[in-house]
């Protein structure tokens, strides 16, 4: 969707927010560090995008708890 494109994902997996535990709270303080990370290194990606779908309602297809990195628009 985007010209940059990455996948952040856990290596424990957990379907979605819901299912996620407390032990978990590590993947969500370690997307935001890779974000910034990713913006920092990768020319063009300053100005990025986060998206995490919740449910198949929301547009999750993958249920292995994953975040889109963006940008490039």
């Amino acid at each position: 969707q985007t010209p940059i494109h990455f996948l952040i994902i856990p290596k424990k997996p957990f379907e979605n927010i819901q299912n996620a535990q407390p032990e978990d709270r590590e993947f969500f303080t370690h997307v935001f560090e890779m974000a910034r990370h990713l913006s920092q290194t990768i020319p063009g990606a300053k100005e990025f995008k986060l998206l995490m779908n919740n449910g198949y309602a929301s547009g999750q297809r993958v249920f292995h708890a994953h975040v889109h990195f963006m940008a490039g628009f």
